[in-house]
């Protein structure tokens, strides 16, 4: 975190700084704004040349290239296990987030759980 981050979210920059931000979070189960990033030029941290993020594993590159379509297709296909079973869809009174508001599922009915048949893209069911 850069110190003009922390200014921009409200903090006085002092040598005490990084301690009451400590007590803050320990005081706040809510949360707490640490640093406001400056949208305007989020990016200039960056230390590489291009001012791009690489992202790259080696322990995952032989692994990487092991995932094809075909190959993903292939282990879908098992006979023991036809079905795949469905739970929390999205809907578009549902949000992507840990926590719901049970008041968006009233007049339905809740905990409710579907089973279907596997589908391979451009397949029939196996």
């Amino acid at each position: 975190m850069h110190k003009e981050d922390v200014i921009r979210a409200g903090y006085k920059l002092t040598p005490l700084t990084g301690e009451e931000i400590f007590k803050k979070i320990l005081n706040t189960p809510g949360g707490v704004k640490i640093g406001v990033v400056d949208s305007e030029n989020n990016l200039s941290a960056l230390k590489t040349p291009d001012k791009k993020i690489h992202i790259h594993f080696p322990e995952m590159e032989s692994w990487i290239k092991e995932v094809t379509p075909v190959a993903e297709e292939s282990q879908l296909a098992n006979k023991e296990y036809p079905m795949v079973l469905i739970a929390g869809n999205h809907m578009e009174m549902v949000a992507n987030t840990i926590m719901r508001d049970p008041a968006w599922n009233e007049g339905r009915r809740s905990c409710t759980l579907r089973n279907t048949p596997k589908r391979c893209r451009g397949t029939r069911n196996r």
